[in-house]
């Protein structure tokens, strides 16, 4: 089975598919920002979002985001104080949202769709057959165009976690297994 690679301009992540020996650097447990842009981040994950971003020449990172972002909203705070401490501009960063678990796999109760809605997250809030969902892919979508992210430079991969049993470890499923997605600027 192919690795799964993912690449925004000089940014590629690989996704490393079941069976497949796994070759990973620096792991990124929460979120990291790297002024050493020569470094290699690995996220561990099986539903969650690996997210990795990059300035060329400036910065390279990562961050492993979960459900819970829709409350905390770490990433926009977490990148928001990096690009400020650092002086750098969100629009030229390239970012890459890697394999995870897509809306129809995140069922969430009504009151949750209608604060997205009142926050301005109509992308991440689905509605289908009486049952809401959260598309947690766009959220974060969402929250990069708000910083300032440019849409050309953000790459969500193809791949659900859940939906490709062949390939991908899914906490969904009962998946104990984590997949590694590394990135780096090539």
């Amino acid at each position: 089975m192919e690795n799964i690679i993912i690449k925004s301009g000089p940014l590629q992540a690989i996704t490393t598919t079941k069976g497949n020996p796994i070759d990973t650097e620096t792991i990124v447990e929460g979120y990291a920002c790297y002024s050493d842009t020569s470094a290699k981040l690995t996220i561990m994950s099986n539903d969650d979002i690996p997210l990795f971003f990059a300035i060329p020449g400036k910065v390279i990172g990562a961050m492993k985001i979960d459900k819970d972002e829709i409350e905390t909203k770490k990433l926009t705070e977490n990148l928001r104080s990096s690009l400020v401490s650092l002086g750098l501009d969100a629009s030229e960063m390239h970012c890459i949202i890697g394999p995870c678990l897509t809306f129809s796999h995140m069922p969430v109760e009504r009151k949750v769709i209608e604060k997205l809605l009142d926050d301005g997250f109509m992308l991440a809030a689905k509605r289908t057959d009486g049952v809401d969902f959260l598309d947690l892919p766009d959220f974060v979508l969402t929250e990069l165009r708000r910083l300032g992210v440019k849409m050309e430079n953000i790459v969500i991969g193809d791949y659900d976690t859940f939906e490709n049993p062949e390939m991908l470890y899914s906490r969904l499923r009962g998946d104990k297994e984590m997949n590694a997605t590394t990135a780096y600027l090539g």
